[in-house]
């Protein structure tokens, strides 16, 4: 398989995946030709969610209905 993958590499493709794909492979792989930005996302979000009052009223009535439509997805 080794041969096989160097010659490919050499011969006819940019790249070479082998399967089962790993995801870090795969985005090495896709990085070096597609353009690309770090994002650091932790400084972005916060880290807890501020409600406001009327959303923090709706939240019980919320999650009853998510969890009615939950039970109802497993069935």
């Amino acid at each position: 398989m080794q041969d096989e993958c160097e010659r490919a590499k050499s011969v006819h493709f940019d790249g070479y995946l082998r399967k089962p794909v790993l995801r870090a492979d795969l985005y090495n792989e896709l990085k070096r030709f597609l353009p690309y930005d770090m994002i650091d996302i932790s400084a972005e979000e916060p880290d807890h969610l501020k409600l406001t009052p009327d959303e923090l009223k709706a939240l019980p009535v919320a999650l009853q209905r998510l969890e009615a439509l939950r039970k109802i997805a497993n069935k």
